[in-house]
């Protein structure tokens, strides 16, 4: 429990969990985490309880971030382990330059969907990527126009 501004030196009490949206119980006292789990679990309240897979309502993912770009990696809690080998392996064939190549995709989205029909779309916007991941950077202004062109 984080209290803004402020360290909560106490222990746990059964209302701290009131409004959460959801929990993280990450005590060394596993009696605990696991009074905290069952009365998330009375309240409806999403738990996640570190180290203790069978008590969690869910788990977080290994996530692998650039730009708009987000892959999560999870094991189901099996082993965070393995979900963070799997992420550095994800981030080392993420290229580089990638977050630029979706923000110049998404900045051009609206123009291809007003130039073309709806049965158009799909493919001009995979050639359009294709294009991108090519190349390895976005397109110019003039070859994005060159590319309007051929479409």
């Amino acid at each position: 429990y984080i209290e803004k501004d402020a360290a909560l030196e106490r222990r746990f009490q059964p209302g701290d969990v009131e409004g959460a949206a959801l929990v993280i119980a990450a005590t060394d006292d596993a009696e605990l985490n696991a009074a905290v789990s069952e009365l998330c679990a009375w309240e409806g309240i999403p738990v996640n309880v570190v180290d203790d897979l069978a008590l969690c309502s869910f788990v977080f993912p290994a996530l692998v971030r650039r730009g708009e770009l987000s892959v999560g990696i999870s094991t189901g809690g099996a082993s965070p382990s393995a979900a963070q080998y799997i992420r550095r392996l994800v981030e080392e064939q993420v290229p580089d330059g990638f977050e630029e190549i979706l923000d110049f995709l998404a900045a051009r989205r609206a123009q291809l969907k007003s130039a073309l029909p709806a049965e158009r779309r799909s493919a001009a916007y995979a050639a359009l990527f294709s294009r991108c991941m090519e190349l390895g950077r976005a397109l110019t202004d003039g070859e994005f126009s060159g590319f309007m062109e051929e479409i």
